[in-house]
């Protein structure tokens, strides 16, 4: 299957221009977005077509692309040889029933919404469902939350699965319905999803982009498009951690705030988000080369995802390397939501792509759970290991918020904290020999030294801090943003952190000089408004932002008015 999609991303590019423009253009028109196969013959040409376009899928020498309308006119000015793929649409349902048909197909978006409120309905004990904002039209972005005490946040591990960010990338959609029915009917019945219920809360969203799945109306699937209603690429719209905020220059979307007010609301451990376009387990980085500090985990736990799914199927998911890649490795994007909730929500996301077509026939929706849904149980389950603990005030018991970082191991924000409100917390590791470090604000720093991790076993540990004068504050702000960006001169910008507390902000010209400095404080909220100076003019300013223990540098740009 592999080498027939090859093939297929293969095309002659020397074919008529003006008939495959002809043909593009009028797709544009009908769906509002395009994809083209380009060929790519370099790094540096791969890296021009992802400042041009969605990169959807890369192949030996091709590329599968996604464009907008203002995307596909600057990509038709740079003369980039290209052939139209068109997606493989299930026939609409002029008349769809009034009840679901089932697994096997797809349903309306108000079938959808019932089902998602049937499931809380007839399993109030352990399921719960919750609206985590709205789309840009309006449709809500539904999310269930199962626990066995589904009404309480408790002091264990916080799993995430969520689907088709990207709305024509459906297969995940019904994986996702299926594995919380899965979960649901079998707790108390079936051994392992009764632990995966009874030890995390586990958090599903099957649809993170309504709007682009039913682009064609609420009836059916048949119009689904990549980009949410905005024409934005919505897993190109997060925070990145080497391009900063706002990296693919759009604002962000209802759907991707409602997504990081849900991540900066809860302590998700591991997550996963579902794609479709090709067969395989993306894990991190995908927005610069160099490893993450727990690269031999993401192996291991990618490896039980792909190895599962091979010992339930024929020749499904085996590209890359046997099932599995760095995202990096295979091509980089900004603003991906994987990237933003490891860099800057302690979390561990990966990106697992399902299905070589982009809208999976509904003929083949039985075949692709039967290939993944003990690998969902299995990856789930690895939410279970690794080191945990609470760390407490020595004195009083209460709990205490904190940094655990491993020195000498840690880099690029992977280290975690334990919870303000119980002191828990969860890490997740590959067999070895750590030592850990744990600080906090008003505290002395702790060493415990020589913690033992078997994979797939769960270390426990009780850290006591003592409150001492000699203190290592807590590590500084992750994720800082300011909106609007760009912004007319004049006018009032907020400031959006993690943390609360006094920020000083530099104002740079591009050459180095500094053009004004202001004091902003920050409430509990973690926003705040300032005002930019009104002495500064149009242009672009560098803007070194310090405060709560760390400092960043983030770029403005000034419009005249």
């Amino acid at each position: 299957m592999f080498f027939l999609v090859v093939r297929m991303l293969s095309p002659l590019y020397g074919q008529d221009r003006q008939a495959e423009k002809s043909k593009a253009d009028s797709l544009l028109k009908k769906y509002g977005e395009v994809y083209l196969v380009v060929p790519v013959r370099s790094a540096s040409g791969l890296l021009r077509l992802s400042r041009l376009s969605s990169v959807d899928a890369v192949y030996n020498d091709s590329a599968r692309i996604c464009l907008n309308k203002q995307q596909y006119t600057r990509f038709i000015s740079s003369g980039i040889p290209f052939s139209v793929y068109e997606i493989v649409r299930p026939a609409g349902r002029k008349n769809a029933a009034l009840i679901w048909q089932g697994w096997n197909t797809y349903p309306t978006y108000g079938q959808y919404d019932s089902v998602m409120l049937a499931f809380a309905g007839n399993y109030p004990a352990i399921c719960r469902l919750d609206t985590l904002g709205y789309s840009v039209n309006g449709r809500k972005l539904l999310a269930v939350k199962i626990s066995d005490h589904v009404d309480q946040d408790e002091p264990e591990p916080e799993f995430m699965y969520s689907s088709t960010m990207h709305g024509d990338e459906t297969g995940g959609y019904i994986l996702m319905l299926r594995l919380i029915n899965h979960l649901l009917s079998n707790y108390g019945t079936d051994s392992l999803a009764t632990a995966l219920v009874d030890s995390l809360e586990i958090w599903i969203c099957p649809l993170a982009n309504p709007d682009g799945t039913y682009m064609g109306g609420d009836q059916s699937v048949n119009g689904a498009v990549r980009y949410n209603a905005n024409g934005v690429d919505l897993n190109r719209n997060f925070p990145d951690p080497q391009d900063g905020d706002h990296p693919d220059g759009n604002e962000y979307q209802p759907e991707t705030m409602a997504m990081i007010g849900f991540h900066e609301s809860r302590h998700i451990g591991i997550s996963v988000n579902f794609h479709s376009g090709d067969e395989v387990v993306n894990y991190p980085w995908d927005t610069w080369p160099q490893r993450h500090a727990d690269d031999n985990w993401f192996q291991l736990i990618s490896r039980i995802y792909a190895d599962t799914v091979h010992r339930y199927s024929s020749g499904y998911m085996t590209g890359f390397d046997n099932g599995i890649t760095n995202g990096y490795d295979w091509y980089s994007i900004s603003g991906g939501r994987q990237d933003y909730v490891t860099y800057f929500r302690e979390g561990r996301e990966s990106t697992i792509e399902l299905d070589y077509t982009k809208i999976t026939p509904e003929a083949y929706l039985d075949t692709l759970w039967k290939y993944n849904y003990r690998s969902l149980l299995y990856y789930a389950r690895e939410a279970m290991f690794g080191i945990d603990g609470f760390v407490t005030d020595s004195v009083t018991g209460l709990p205490v918020k904190s940094v655990i970082t491993i020195p000498g191991h840690d880099t690029d924000s992977s280290e975690v904290s334990s919870d303000s409100l119980n002191g828990y917390f969860h890490r997740y590791l590959a067999a070895g020999i750590y030592n850990l470090s744990v600080s906090a604000t008003g505290y002395i720093t702790k060493s415990v030294p020589g913690v033992e991790v078997q994979d797939h076993k769960l270390t426990r540990l009780a850290v006591f801090l003592q409150p001492g004068a000699n203190v290592v504050p807590v590590s500084g702000t992750k994720f800082l943003s300011i909106f609007p960006n760009p912004v007319m001169a004049d006018r009032m910008v907020t400031l959006r952190v993690d943390r609360p507390g006094d920020y000083r902000i530099r104002f740079y010209t591009v050459d180095g000089q500094i053009s004004g400095t202001t004091i902003v404080r920050v409430p509990a909220s973690g926003r705040a408004t300032f005002s930019v100076p009104s002495t500064l003019m149009p242009g672009l300013y560098l803007l070194h932002i310090s405060g709560s223990g760390n400092a960043v540098m983030r770029k403005l740009i000034i419009f005249p008015e």
